[in-house]
């Protein structure tokens, strides 16, 4: 069961939407982007990861502090934190781009604009993720909170289409179109969470109904963090590297980079989004063969990155690593959730979002480095992190129990709830 469907108005849900859809616009455009801001601002690679990385790295420390305060019963005061921040990060980076192309804001400055633009997202936005996720864990339909999770995931992936969709077309109409069209979201979203008591109720607590753990506190085994952290970092390496390697192996121009890059990450977002929508939410009671799975599909992705040959190759790979880390980081979480107490489910999900975005961090970071030298090693990198992924997803754990609705905690504003569960 997603957020949307526990909601306490109708008000609450749309919010929550917009707030995760303009989320994914916002980092698929910039992905997108990559080529082009290297010609119109005369960016190096190495300086564009640093930028996408900044605002990632950020957020890996910013993420758990936003989601136990969630959890503390700050729900709404949180989501209208992360939609007005994403605003002001894409008005300031807009502005930059602008700015840049005409030659009004260059070298040191620009480039710290940039960081400090990127500062305030990772500061922010990405907080909406979490707060949806703990939700969703804390109550599932019939307990299938993977399904719940991949639901949350297919309102991201349809952002991340939309996203990667608009990048080429708006791209012709200058280089912060795109950027600019993410604006409206935010807004809208920010309208419907400002009036007072949008966020005050929310999700039944869940428990176990069997099975040893369930007072489990809430740091999840090394198996649990190292599977987001490396996935992310191979995909954060491939998607910074995409662009260039089309232009170094097949001398595409800028523009046609951007647009080549922009619908093989639609393509890979199509293929997520399905798999959200109609495959994940079947592996209810085999969470353990999704994580598995979900790795080799990642494993195969990074390596159709590396064969030589047409540019469908690296679409394949945009697709297969898509696929696959939708479905492998659903059912890691949703085994990590089900493994702790619901007390501490917020804090864990805001983990595994800070361990996500460190991972993505440091990819898109070493990526441009890497990428500097030659085109391939951070294909290679990528390569060799989603191997460690599939070490670590063979460490199965303990298999996921149903769970049963229970009453609210008394004294947890986040707990609260008016009438009965479903």
């Amino acid at each position: 069961m997603t957020f949307a469907e526990t909601a306490p108005n109708p008000s609450a849900a749309l919010a929550i939407r917009l707030a995760l859809l303009a989320n994914a616009i916002h980092q698929s455009v910039l992905i997108a982007l990559v080529p082009v801001l290297q010609q119109e601002l005369g960016l190096g690679l190495g300086q564009l990861g640093l930028i996408v990385g900044l605002g990632l790295g950020v957020s890996m420390i910013s993420m758990p502090v936003l989601a136990w305060h969630a959890g503390e019963g700050r729900t709404g005061p949180v989501l209208l934190w992360a939609v007005l921040g994403g605003g002001v990060s894409a008005a300031v980076l807009a502005g930059a781009i602008m700015l840049g192309a005409r030659g009004m804001l260059q070298g040191a400055a620009l480039f710290a604009v940039l960081l400090a633009a990127r500062a305030a997202y990772g500061l922010s936005a990405p907080a909406a993720l979490p707060v949806a996720q703990a939700l969703t864990g804390m109550q599932g339909r019939g307990g299938n909170v993977i399904g719940g999770l991949g639901r949350l995931g297919a309102i991201a992936g349809a952002g991340r289409i939309l996203g990667s969709g608009l990048a080429a077309p708006l791209v012709f109409l200058g280089p912060a179109a795109p950027v600019l069209a993410v604006l409206p979201l935010y807004a809208a979203a920010a309208l419907w969470l400002v009036p007072a008591g949008r966020l005050q109720a929310a999700p039944p607590v869940m428990r176990r109904s069997t099975g040893a753990g369930a007072g489990a506190g809430v740091m999840p085994r090394l198996s649990f963090l190292a599977v987001p952290f490396l996935a992310q970092g191979g995909i954060g390496m491939v998607h910074i590297a995409f662009g260039a390697a089309l232009v170094a192996r097949f001398g595409l121009g800028a523009e046609s980079a951007s647009a080549m890059t922009g619908f093989s990450l639609m393509a890979a977002s199509l293929v997520a989004l399905a798999m959200q929508l109609l495959l994940i939410p079947r592996f209810h009671g085999r969470e353990r063969r999704g994580r598995q799975g979900g790795a080799v599909l990642c494993l195969l992705g990074a390596g159709c990155a590396l064969l030589p040959g047409a540019p469908w190759l690296l679409t394949a790979a945009a697709v297969l690593l898509a696929g696959g880390a939708a479905l492998l980081l659903s059912a890691n979480l949703a085994l990590a959730l089900d493994q702790t107490a619901p007390a501490g489910r917020g804090r864990v999900a805001g983990m595994f979002s800070g361990a996500q975005l460190a991972g993505l961090a440091l990819g898109t970071t070493m990526a441009g480095f890497l990428a500097e030298i030659s085109t391939t090693l951070p294909l290679w990198a990528a390569f060799l992190l989603t191997i460690a992924v599939v070490a670590f997803s063979a460490v199965t754990p303990a298999r996921a129990t149903a769970l049963q609705p229970q009453p609210a905690i008394g004294g947890d504003r986040l707990c609260q709830q008016k009438g009965t569960s479903e």
